[in-house]
């Protein structure tokens, strides 16, 4: 597994920056670290069309630019990365626990430092077992358009550390997503809103499923 971070503040101070984990036990580690060109480029004919009425007369003028990214750099934990203020700095750290007798839980500090900023630890923690969530009442009734409130539990591996665990669902007509922090080896109860979108097909029964995660896809470092 990897979770991607972004390093974010109004500008990344020029000069050498680096990363690196601190303690995980060689089950957290930090893959890469790396840097992107920030290019701003006049909209096309054709991306302009599809703006608003009101947004096209500053695209005409360069108001409005698009914006892409282009790598500039990659270094691996603990190599220096040469950066500029208008870059945007990006990292992936991957979780690898043994196949055989895992721990229930590992933890480690994602260290960042720079020669213009001023050292900046993030804790990680990684919960390794089984995550149970369970609606405390089922079937619940669900209606088109409407949110149906449901309470959830959610149970971590004996063992394991504290953690927020993200719960999203995954069904194309019912939206939800919250988070919950749950104790130690323990269990938390959630309210969950389950929203149903208008198109969802009327009568009989659905089955939906809820994915459980100690991260989102992109976490933000402030520094």
């Amino acid at each position: 597994m990897v979770q991607d971070f972004i390093v974010t503040q109004d500008s990344v101070p020029s000069g050498i920056m680096t990363a690196s984990i601190v303690g995980g036990d060689s089950i957290i580690r930090l893959r890469e670290l790396l840097a992107y060109k920030r290019e701003e480029h006049k909209l096309t004919a054709e991306e302009i069309e599809l703006l608003p009425d009101d947004k096209r007369a500053d695209a005409l003028s360069g108001k409005i630019k698009s914006v892409t990214y282009s790598e500039y750099g990659r270094v691996r934990a603990g190599e220096p990365l040469s950066v500029e203020s208008w870059m945007q700095v990006e990292g992936a750290v991957e979780f690898n626990p043994p196949a055989v007798d895992p721990p229930n839980s590992a933890t480690a500090t994602l260290v960042l430092e720079g020669t213009n900023w001023p050292r900046v630890e993030i804790p990680i923690s990684l919960v390794i077992g089984d995550i149970r969530i369970e609606f405390q009442a089922t079937p619940l009734e669900c209606h088109q358009g409407e949110v149906t409130p449901a309470m959830v539990s959610v149970t971590l591996p004996a063992g394991s550390s504290a953690a927020r665990i993200n719960l999203d669902v995954n069904h194309p007509y019912i939206h939800a997503s919250k988070s919950v922090d749950v104790p130690a080896g323990g269990s938390a109860n959630i309210a969950f809103d389950l929203s149903v979108d208008r198109k969802c097909p009327l009568g009989g029964s659905l089955s939906i499923s809820l994915l459980a995660g100690l991260y989102r896809s992109a976490q933000q470092v402030t520094r």
